[in-house]
């Protein structure tokens, strides 16, 4: 069973472990600390941003003296409770498959797993790509987890979706364009 705290470190490797505030006009995400942006703040409820010590609509100086905690505590309620990453029973690709909702939203990160899995048991549709990690989902992933070799096709699946997801990303979003080789580089770790 896979663990909230490795995912999360996996996630803020990617994203700012240190903390370091950004504001890049470039960045789509905008102002962003441990990879925590002012637009994505701005979609939470009210009554959620007030748990996590955010009152008012968020502003600048929310994300510029965001905390650690904070950060975890938004990644558990906002990634992590929206899917059953913890059923995944390899932790690696349950940290893997998490970072990937952090970056493209819950349902597309899910989305990318299931067609891995198309390509690793050669049923395309079976799970269906709903973006949902479902009791089917689990099963399929689980089971191919279970043979050592078969979970290293479907980690090499996983990293080629995912790829092939940025790199479209980048083409039909030119402004992210100059992201890419390091979404690229995140692709291929896990």
């Amino acid at each position: 069973m896979a663990e909230f705290k490795p995912a999360l470190d996996f996630v803020l490797a990617d994203e700012g472990a240190t903390g370091e505030f950004t504001n890049d006009p470039a960045d789509s995400g905008g102002a962003t600390r441990y990879g925590i942006s002012l637009r994505f703040l701005r979609t939470i409820p009210q009554e959620r941003l007030n748990r996590y010590g955010i009152f008012g609509q968020p502003a600048l100086a929310d994300v510029e003296q965001l905390t650690p905690a904070q950060a975890a505590s938004i990644y558990a309620t906002e990634f992590w409770a929206h899917a059953p990453f913890e059923a995944i029973h390899y932790q690696p690709l349950a940290s893997y498959v998490f970072s990937m909702c952090v970056l493209h939203g819950t349902g597309q990160g899910i989305k990318l797993l299931q067609r891995a899995i198309w390509a690793v048991t050669g049923q395309m549709g079976v799970p269906a790509d709903d973006g949902v990690m479902g009791r089917k989902t689990l099963l399929q992933v689980n089971a191919i987890l279970a043979n050592d070799h078969i979970r290293d096709i479907l980690v090499a699946a996983l990293m080629a979706e995912h790829a092939g997801f940025c790199r479209m990303l980048a083409e039909q979003r030119p402004k992210d364009g100059a992201w890419l080789n390091g979404w690229l580089k995140r692709c291929y770790r896990i």
